[in-house]
């Protein structure tokens, strides 16, 4: 039915991953990955589109490196890392689309990164510091538009338990109060939709 009126054949995906994982103890964890997924006929729903409809990538593939490194080197300290390195291309167009040949799937940042540490004075206590960073992407499939989304975030929390079964938590997200948006297009413009400032949160978790 409209407002897409073309079939459209199931989209196949393929893929295989492989990696290696080294562990000393609990002290050191590390695991390196690289991965690759393809798929035929590759349809998403398109963005900020009031019919709804679908838009048809055409075959495509995907492939990354995933890195992941955790560390606990004294009691009551953990820091940990993670980084992946990606890349989404269309290798066979939507007959309309024929210019997207070779370019890579909008919205998919170059890399997506996280870090933290957290510590534990006591048993009772619990400090948390931690980021989130990624890379920029292209808006649509010709690749036309400039690249957004690149960004960095921090959060920090605090950890009190008041009982063996009461725990006090506060949380303070996006600590540098760093500008943040999520772009898109709509066929003519850019739309902007920014992220939440610097705020704070608290929570009351009961456990029975």
């Amino acid at each position: 039915m409209p407002p897409r009126v073309t079939d459209l054949a199931a989209s196949i995906n393929q893929g295989w991953e492989a990696g290696a994982k080294y562990a000393a103890g609990r002290k050191l964890e590390a695991r390196l990955a690289y991965w690759e997924q393809s798929a035929t006929g590759e349809v998403r729903r398109k963005l900020n589109d009031p019919a709804g409809d679908y838009d048809n990538l055409g075959a495509t593939r995907r492939r990354g490196v995933d890195l992941q490194v955790t560390a606990r080197p004294a009691a009551g300290i953990e820091a940990w890392g993670s980084i992946g390195w990606q890349e989404g291309k269309i290798t066979e167009p939507d007959p309309a689309s024929p210019e997207s040949l070779g370019k890579q799937i909008d919205h998919v940042p170059a890399f997506l990164a996280s870090a933290g540490f957290a510590w534990e004075p006591t048993k009772r206590w619990r400090v948390s510091l931690w980021g989130t960073a990624q890379g920029s992407y292209y808006l649509e499939k010709t690749n036309s538009t400039a690249r957004y989304g690149d960004n960095v975030q921090f959060n920090l929390e605090l950890s009190h338990a008041l009982t063996d079964h009461l725990e006090l938590e506060v949380q303070v997200k996006n600590l540098a109060n760093r500008y943040a948006e999520y772009v898109w297009w709509d066929g003519a413009q850019t739309l902007h939709s920014p992220m939440d400032k610097r705020s704070i949160f608290a929570a009351l978790a009961a456990k029975f």
